[in-house]
């Protein structure tokens, strides 16, 4: 008791004015400390609780908080929250396109789950385990398909880049009260974006029937934790726009199925890849045996070194025997007619269709091992064992004459004039070599790889650039008819990709046949363009098939003295 008179007394003691001074200072501190400890509950509470965000704007409005997706920040809050770390997204730029290590998104029911990925949007239903694109414009945005496949797809996903994987982790498995995270990787079948072609290359069990022309992708669920239904038809034929081309292309049915149970027994197990194409479609035309099979199949298949079975469906014998070196120098395997074949064929690895980027060329930019048509003729060289791989500059002191092949066709487009063109080129100093080529493609190429200069009317003949040697000159003589596009597409840039060194010769309409058989003031010389307007069938008709030429040699002799200087020139 006497202490609390000695406290009375103070306070009687104390000036009036001081002690209303104490009593507010006094409050106003007790209410600024009441304030801060409810404001930083609240902050940590909606750190710990909200659901996390994958964008750096998503920051709450106090300037009190640093960024969510910056865990540089917030260390110390990541170590006192140790045991709640599933609730945390782990920002790691390495991690951003996974899932982060160990840490799923979890929503504040902590049931559902999503994707860590720059790519579209897919949801996992926690029910039955199917994948869905959000919307079609996302399907648009993924990678172009035809109606006939999306009719087809059921739960299956399009993805643009077939080397894409999926990746998805959930937490609706529980096993023994405890979460158990799953983790889920696959990729479609098939690649239909391509202009060109359909591709689809597939791991696993993958088993071939060829006598009904299916192929069965098994998998399971109980290890793959995703029930996968797809299914595709494609037409395994590098033309796929080209409806005539197609229309007599065997149709090829790829599908997933998830029970081992029922799938077809093997019966043939192979140890390497498998390539199923056809050579149906425009094949027994020579430019288009190149540019919709040989090319496609060489840049599919070289990367396998011979390690690579082809299935053929559409078996052509007489076709297949025409280039066999080629088959046989892409792979160490016997070709088999898939069409005619009862057995069950498993594979661990297939590709279904050729890859293709455009007419008689590989673009190395796009090419998965950077191959280019350079690639392609040295392996035509090696494969029919042809001698020169350079043009060797011309010592003008050797007897070493240059030699010009000239194609000469035998139906259309062909050289009235041939003789004075041969005697003219003659007389320039050419060693003249004349030919329109010959069914036996090995005997052909030694005669080209031969040759220093090639000339000839635009045609199929042309083709056989793939035999020249580095450096060796193409001269396309264009006919009539305003066909610059089809000369530049077919031969003028592919030459140029195969480094060769090209030349290019459009004839005038008094060099041309058509002007014996239409009046001057015809739309075919007014209006060449009318003609083209109508389309490739009258295109064809007129300036193709109808058409021959007669060089003026006047005005050509300048083209083959150009021709004689890079020959020489040091």
């Amino acid at each position: 008791m006497a202490y609390d008179g000695k406290l009375v007394r103070s306070f009687s003691r104390m000036d009036p004015q001081k002690f209303w001074l104490w009593l507010v200072a006094g409050c106003l501190l007790i209410t600024v400390a009441i304030f801060s400890m409810s404001k930083f509950d609240e902050i940590h509470a909606a750190i710990l609780n909200s659901p996390p965000s994958s964008s750096s704007t998503d920051v709450a409005s106090s300037n009190h908080l640093v960024e969510a997706n910056d865990s540089s920040e917030q260390p110390d809050m990541e170590q006192k929250n140790a045991t709640l770390e599933s609730n945390v997204r782990c920002e790691d730029e390495e991690q951003r396109s996974l899932v982060c290590k160990g840490k799923d998104e979890i929503a504040t029911n902590g049931s559902t789950s999503s994707i860590v990925s720059d790519s579209p949007s897919v949801s996992k239903d926690s029910l039955n385990g199917t994948q869905q694109l959000d919307s079609l414009d996302e399907l648009q945005e993924v990678g172009t398909t035809s109606e006939q496949n999306l009719g087809l797809l059921e739960n299956a996903t399009i993805v643009e880049n077939n080397s894409f994987q999926r990746t998805i982790t959930t937490d609706d498995k529980q096993q023994d009260g405890k979460r158990e995270d799953v983790k889920l990787k696959w990729k479609p079948m098939c690649d239909v974006s391509n202009r060109r072609s359909d591709l689809c290359e597939i791991e696993g069990d993958v088993r071939i029937l060829g006598s009904n022309s299916t192929i069965i992708l098994v998998t399971s669920p109980e290890m793959d934790g995703l029930d996968r239904n797809e299914v595709w038809r494609i037409k395994p034929y590098p033309r796929k726009p080209d409806k005539a081309a197609m229309a007599h292309v065997r149709e090829v049915t790829l599908k997933t199925m998830n029970n081992y149970a029922e799938a077809p027994q093997c019966t043939d197990n192979h140890d390497v890849p498998a390539i199923v194409f056809s050579d149906r479609g425009y094949t027994g035309n020579y430019f288009h045996d190149f540019t919709d099979v040989l090319v496609p199949i060489f840049e599919t298949s070289y990367q396998f070194d011979g390690e690579v079975l082809f299935l053929i469906t559409d078996f052509k014998l007489w076709w297949i025997g025409k280039y066999l070196p080629v088959f046989k120098n892409l792979s160490r395997y016997e070709l088999i007619d898939i069409d005619n074949d009862n057995r069950v064929h498993c594979f661990r690895h297939a590709i279904i269709g050729l890859k293709s980027h455009d007419d008689f060329t590989i673009d190395p930019y796009r090419s998965r091992n950077d191959y280019s048509m350079v690639d392609f003729t040295k392996f035509m060289r090696r494969t029919y064992s042809l001698k020169r791989d350079y043009v060797m500059t011309i010592d003008a002191k050797t007897d070493r004459k240059p030699r010009l092949l000239i194609v000469a066709r035998e139906r259309t487009r062909k050289f009235v004039n041939i003789k004075k063109i041969i005697s003219m080129a003659t007389k320039l100093g050419y060693e003249v070599v004349v030919s329109e080529g010959h069914t036996d493609v090995a005997q052909f190429s030694q005669v080209v790889n031969s040759c220093d200069i090639m000339m000839g009317v635009h045609g199929a003949g042309l083709t056989n650039i793939v035999f020249l040697p580095v450096n060796a000159i193409l001269i396309q003589i264009v006919p009539w008819g305003g066909l610059d596009w089809v000369a530049r597409t077919y031969f003028r840039q592919p030459a140029m990709e195969m480094n060769l060194r090209y030349m290019e010769y459009k004839i005038m309409a008094e060099e041309s046949t058509l002007i014996d058989q239409y009046p001057r003031d015809h739309a075919v010389f007014k209006d060449p363009e009318s003609i083209r307007r109508l389309g490739w069938n009258s295109l064809k008709e007129v300036f193709l098939d109808k058409q021959d030429v007669k060089l003026n040699l006047k005005r050509f002799k300048p083209v083959l003295l150009k021709a004689l200087k890079l020959l020489y020139s040091k």
